[in-house]
């Protein structure tokens, strides 16, 4: 079997494109957003509304290409999902280490 024969195999490769195109420009849309808010007016609206107007704008100008789909839909469902958590996460543990954990259960103060 080639190499090429692998990767069409591959469950995370597409025919049209690899799916890590799609991840680093979804990456590259985030930091673009990052730097946005450096701009006066914009860290008002924060990074994450910044890369959303980006990634917009860019789709009305341009649209995305066929090649980038699958890492964009993979970074849309997979790492989104997966950074919500683990921001989900850092609030509680955030909030466990500033008030205390035993801050919330009455009867132990």
């Amino acid at each position: 079997m080639t190499y090429k024969e692998q990767i069409k195999k591959h469950p995370l490769s597409s025919p049209t494109g690899r799916w890590i195109d799609g991840v680093l420009f979804t990456f590259l849309i985030a930091f673009f957003g990052y730097l946005l808010t450096f701009i006066p007016g914009f860290s008002y609206v924060g990074q994450l509304a910044s890369a959303i107007i980006i990634a917009f704008i860019y789709n009305l100008l341009f649209g995305y290409p066929e090649q980038l789909r699958t890492g964009i839909t993979f970074s849309s469902k997979v790492l989104l999902r997966l950074a919500i958590i683990l921001y989900g996460l850092r609030l509680n543990i955030h909030t466990v280490l500033g008030e205390g954990l035993f801050s919330r259960i009455p009867l132990l103060r």
